[in-house]
């Protein structure tokens, strides 16, 4: 009778009798199975969710151990459960529970539906226990605060490389150096944003940080103590509604709420369109210069993912670059917040103290009215933001120095994905006005700023400081949208500002310029695997001062059509109201090249032709490259035409990760690393991995979701990591070719800063099939492996073998104690050995190890030989002897033995012992005489 049958029947007794009866009675030889003992045991929420509790754990009951109540109470926070369930499950298991009634059937996967209280089943023989939730118990959201593990591996120093340089015809060398280092320390982290350039736009900051300055994140609370510019997004919580382009360099001591350490941010998808007619080189930056963003593109549709820009709303130069000519150029202010996460009825809240840096006035107001720097630097800031309703979060913040104020209110309404709103209104002390308000319909966004200046033109205040002098309005539409087999993308922008200057010389006279733009375009497949894209652009300009209106539009159009695999040819067409006629023909190649390098170039004529210039024809040539490997990523391109204009770009990015023992170089940027590092001595990792074996696969997960794997594949792997974030990494070796000898598992939390360190020890797995046979030629039954490198071994037939071992480990096979014999590792030139043998088993007798065989044979074991005309020379002397010489060969090397049917004679011993002097000595190579000398060696 099997055990669960056994169950099966006590439980129908446990049924009938009182249970205090049943014990008295139950056979002593069943006893076991009634009693409860302390193990570990998993518990599953809704056969979902585990965890691994020490229990007292019976056939019917469990009972959680004391000691684990803080680890319960953990799990169950994490589960989506209502505040008095997780209460009332908890305070049920530490007190003890029994099988619930309901469950019929086999206790693991039986159904309980409808109940209306919490229910457990207890499963012994797993060590298992289910709790099923009333579908009413269950939450939305998880109702209690969990936070990460404050538990870090290594701290680390991260530091992120940027480098762009470029150079032209019309223009000297332009070099641009970015570090943004972070340096785990404290509990928190250190972050410096160090900037070099010898063309900033400001003229004489050549050297300038971003940001320097301290932080540190507990729970619910975040603070940060240092410089901050303004190109770093200044909120971390819900606050960020709040955002109104505020330009503030300070340095401050910021404190407030956080839910990086609790929930996941959700990070805007959205795209920037445009069309360009021929390839060129994509340059977006700041209003300092500083390079945000570049790249090579080709002709055609292109868009800019908001992803790759960086956070908050920025004014951002955006151009492209085919050789002297800038081919696109938009000057784009982008809203870029992220959206955090915020519970329905929860605040967040941020507070800072400060003193702003100095930034001088207009150039313009202070020529004519000396208008010197603003004076009033120290500031202090509050913002509160409450989430009232799940879609509805408001919120506002004051900025107040000791002379001026500025009180804003926004609110955000997020319906789904494709509706999404927000709007703030601001006012100054001076009465001074800002509004702005973005919305996401579907594929179309739209947004709108305002600012009006109320301020007198010969007093700096903070709505000068913040927003420059004179009033402004913009207002930018998008939309992009897949019809039918192709792309439409449309936008529309309208910005209009008074004119530099004007605000001095009229007083409160307003006086615009105006610019306006709308473009819309079509990209789609024809025939012949082609694509086109069809494109039209209009722009007016008003100078308020003279009234002059100019308006142009333009048509454009770009064919592109592949001419074999490597190969296309393109054509691009563009024609304007003003007369101006452009075409250009070119055929692209893309080179063959390694894994790591990307080589194309592109080689044609243009035409172009206007009123104010003479038709030219030009013929130009370029050359884009990029470079990709785990250590950098850069990109570079080139542009030279028959009038002697070029124009050449590069940029370079990498990262380097430096521990308390190494320094790692990575492309990928990021605050925390996992870098799981191969400790093989012998061999390194990619000079044994080929195209047929399987390497092994770190499992990774993320706050207990499953966030994807990564190959073992180098010497040393690294793996950016999304900060705070509790990860657990697993070596998966199960149908790996390698096995493992190190560490296995590892887990930490990845605060910016620290890295999570995994050491394995990995060792190429290999098989062999070996024939063995005894010294008499019988094939041997019996074969074991035995050492570290050990992995299995398997009889296929009588004397046939196949043992797999693990490479560069320590091994060896026996049989009945004595050394099988197989060619050395460098001597494999396949996977089938052929036919070894095993030593027989020895007597020691004189000095002398003898084996005796079939028939009362002895045979005298002479030693291993390397040199076959040592051999030769003593066998011709035993010619006249009743012996016999008695060879292995295994591999390169040589086993000798003499064969005799009695004991030999002194002079046949001293023979031996002089033949024996030539054999291998055991510092070159272990003789593998006896068992004995193989374990002293693994020892």
């Amino acid at each position: 009778m099997t055990f669960n049958n056994i169950y099966r029947a006590l439980s129908k007794v446990c049924l009938c009798f009182p249970l205090a009866v049943f014990a008295s009675e139950t056979p002593s030889e069943f006893q076991d199975l009634i009693q409860s003992e302390r193990a570990q045991t998993k518990f599953m929420i809704n056969d979902s969710d585990s965890v691994l509790l020490m229990a007292d754990l019976g056939y019917d009951s469990v009972k959680v151990d004391e000691n684990e109540r803080d680890a319960l109470q953990s799990f169950l926070s994490k589960q989506y459960l209502k505040s008095h369930a997780i209460r009332h499950v908890l305070t049920d298991l530490m007190d003890g529970v029994s099988t619930s009634e309901l469950c019929k059937g086999l206790r693991e996967n039986c159904v309980i539906s409808g109940a209306l209280q919490y229910q457990y089943v207890v499963i012994k023989d797993k060590a298992t226990v289910r709790v099923v939730i009333p579908t009413s118990e269950m939450a939305e959201r998880k109702s209690g605060r969990h936070y990460i593990d404050d538990a870090v591996d290594q701290n680390a120093l991260m530091m992120h490389h940027q480098f762009n340089a470029n150079m032209g015809s019309e223009s000297d060398i332009n070099a641009f150096y970015k570090n943004k280092s972070t340096l785990g320390a404290f509990g928190g982290y250190f972050v410096s944003d160090l900037n070099v350039s010898n063309h900033s736009a400001s003229g004489n900051n050549d050297l300038y940080f971003d940001q320097l300055n301290y932080n540190y994140a507990k729970e619910d609370t975040r603070f940060r103590f240092g410089y901050t510019s303004s190109s770093v997004d200044y909120y971390w919580n819900s606050s960020a509604i709040l955002d109104a382009h505020t330009q503030i360099d300070a340095v401050s001591f910021d404190l407030g709420s956080t839910s990086d350490l609790i929930f996941k941010n959700r990070d805007s998808d959205q795209r920037l369109y445009f069309s360009i007619p021929s390839s060129g080189r994509l340059i977006v930056t700041r209003r300092n210069g500083e390079p945000v963003l570049e790249k090579n593109v080709s002709a055609g549709q292109n868009y800019i993912s908001y992803s790759s820009l960086p956070k908050g709303i920025h004014v951002l130069n955006i151009k492209v670059v085919s050789g002297d000519s800038v081919i696109y150029h938009e000057v784009r202010k982008i809203y870029n917040a992220t959206k955090y996460a915020l519970n329905s009825g929860s605040f967040d809240y941020q507070l800072s103290a400060g003193s702003m840096y100095k930034q001088d006035a207009d150039e313009v107001a202070t020529d004519q009215y000396d208008v010197e720097e603003y004076q009033y630097n120290g500031f202090v800031q509050a913002s509160i933001t409450n989430r009232i309703t799940d879609p509805v979060l408001i919120g506002g913040d004051v900025l107040n120095t000791a002379e001026d104020y500025y009180a804003r209110a926004a609110i955000q309404i997020d319906v789904d994905r494709n509706l999404a709103a927000n709007a703030l209104a601001g006012t100054f002390s001076d009465d001074s006005r800002y509004l702005q308000s973005e919305l996401t319909l579907g594929k179309a966004s739209f947004t709108w700023s305002k600012f009006t200046d109320e301020t007198s033109p010969l007093k700096y205040d903070l709505s000068n400081y913040l927003y420059g002098f004179g009033s402004f309005q913009e207002f930018t539409a998008n939309y992009s949208h897949q019809l039918g087999s192709g792309n439409f993308y449309a936008s529309y922008s309208n910005y209009t500002s008074e004119r530099g200057g004007t605000y001095y010389e009229f007083g409160d006279e307003e006086v615009f310029d105006d610019y306006k733009s709308v473009m819309a375009g079509y990209t789609f497949s024809s025939l012949w695997h082609s694509t086109i894209d069809i494109n039209t652009t209009y722009s007016e300009s008003t100078d308020a001062l003279s009234g002059e209106m100019n308006d142009e539009w333009m048509f454009g159009v770009n064919f592109s059509v592949p001419l074999g695999t490597h190969s296309s040819m393109n054509y691009a067409a563009s024609t304007s109201s003003n007369g101006y006629q452009y075409h250009r023909a070119t055929i692209n190649h893309q080179f063959e090249t390694d894994d790591n390098v990307s080589l194309s170039g592109e080689a044609g004529f243009r035409y172009s032709d206007s009123e104010a210039i003479p038709s030219e024809t030009i013929g130009e040539a370029t050359l884009s490259a990029g470079y990709h490997d785990q250590h950098l990523s850069g990109s570079s391109y080139g542009y030279l035409d028959t009038e002697g204009d070029y124009n050449v770009f590069a940029a370079f990015s990498g990262s380097t990760i430096v521990t308390n023992d190494n320094t790692y170089m990575t492309d990928r940027a990021a605050d925390s690393y996992l870098i799981i590092e191969n400790l093989q001595p012998d061999q390194e990792l990619h000079s044994l991995s080929d195209e047929s074996e399987f390497v092994s696969v770190a499992r990774i997960k993320s706050n207990d979701d499953p966030a994807g794997q990564v190959l073992v594949d180098e010497d040393t792997v690294i793996y950016p990591f999304k900060p705070y974030r509790e990860y657990k990494v697993a070596l998966d070796e199960a149908a790996s070719d390698y096995h493992n000898t190190g560490e296995s598992y590892a887990e930490s939390s990845s605060y910016p800063g620290t890295i999570l360190k995994l050491d394995v020890d990995l060792h190429s797995v290999k098989s062999y099939l070996s024939v063995f046979t005894d010294i008499e030629g019988n094939a041997v039954d019996d074969v074991k492996c035995e050492g570290a490198g050990c992995l299995d071994v398997e009889e296929l037939s009588q004397g046939v073998f196949k043992f797999k071992i693990s490479q560069g480990l320590p091994y060896q096979l026996v049989s009945r104690g004595q050394r099988c014999v197989i060619p050395h590792s460098d001597e494999y030139a396949s996977y089938n050995l052929g036919t070894n043998f095993c030593m027989p088993q020895f007597d020691l007798e004189d000095g002398q190890q003898i084996a005796k065989g079939q028939n009362n044979k002895l045979y005298y074991y002479v030693g291993e030989f390397s040199q076959s005309s040592v051999i030769e020379h003593y066998e011709e002397q035993l010619t006249n002897q009743d012996l016999v010489f008695v060879k292995k060969r295994v591999g390169e090397h040589t086993f000798v033995f003499i064969e005799a049917q009695e004991q030999l004679a002194s002079n046949q011993i001293q023979f031996i012992d002089e033949f024996s002097a030539y054999a291998l000595e055991e510092s070159d190579h272990v003789p593998y005489a006896s068992l004995q000398e193989i374990s002293n060696e693994i020892q």
